[in-house]
């Protein structure tokens, strides 16, 4: 998984920071919510300008699961955002 992390990092063209150099993004949880098998989490968290809503799926069972990140398509529906897609992807539509 590393060495995939570095591939890609090297085909766009990126350097990746170094184990430890980023500081922590705070952020609140603002909602908890369990479902079938994981935990479902709205967060907030401050991009400098601005407060950005988003999702975290915790599973139940924490290993080597892989991370899955979701970016949203509104066309033009803005109402839609996140939730959309994160609710498509739980519920499997």
């Amino acid at each position: 998984m590393k060495q995939m992390k570095h591939l890609i990092a090297k085909t766009i063209g990126i350097q990746l920071p170094s184990p430890g150099t980023l500081p922590p993004v705070p952020y609140q949880v603002q909602e908890s919510i369990q479902e079938e098998g994981y935990t479902r989490q709205l967060l907030t968290y401050d991009s400098g300008s601005d407060s950005v809503p988003a999702y975290l799926l915790l599973p139940d069972v924490l290993s080597d699961n892989p991370a899955i990140l979701i970016h949203h398509q509104h066309n033009r529906e803005h109402h839609l955002g996140k939730d959309e897609v994160c609710y498509r992807l739980i519920r499997g539509v």
